[in-house]
């Protein structure tokens, strides 16, 4: 009889832990799919949301000139644009590859194009603004990107 009654209590033990298996299961698959669907996804870094937003002001409500100014910056820091060099256009164009975008600039001498790559949405820090290529308005390439 003792036997019989080792089992039983063995027999509720491995069903007490069974339910609290899988109640944690059901648990976290329960909050798993919460997470997933009401929980809205981070960018991914080197994205920035849909093309033209983030170049537009759609994005953070940024100035869209910030893009040029930022780009110039940059082209006059890598010492492919003289210090004097001024934007021609401070609005940005879209090219064809999405996230990348043109912007116009001049010296008394020159007009020059400059091709960037937007890598986040802080147009105003220099990382976020990729210089692709600067060429002149002759066609000659000053400055290009390896690697793309």
């Amino acid at each position: 009889m003792d036997t019989d009654v080792t089992n039983r209590a063995l027999s509720r033990e491995w069903l007490t832990g069974l339910i609290v298996i899988a109640g944690g299961f059901v648990i976290a698959i329960a909050v798993a799919a919460w997470l997933t669907l009401t929980h809205k996804p981070a960018p991914v870094a080197g994205q920035v949301g849909q093309p033209g937003a983030a170049a537009t002001g759609q994005a953070s409500g940024t100035d869209p000139t910030q893009v040029c100014r930022t780009a110039l910056a940059n082209a006059q820091n890598f010492g492919v644009l003289p210090a004097y060099g001024t934007l021609a256009d401070a609005n940005p164009k879209e090219t064809s590859v999405q996230g990348r975008y043109t912007c116009a600039a001049a010296t008394p001498s020159a007009k020059y194009a400059l091709t960037v790559d937007l890598v986040c949405e802080q147009l105003d820090n220099a990382q976020c603004v990729a210089l692709y290529s600067v060429t002149q308005d002759d066609g000659s390439v000053l400055y290009h990107r390896q690697g793309q």
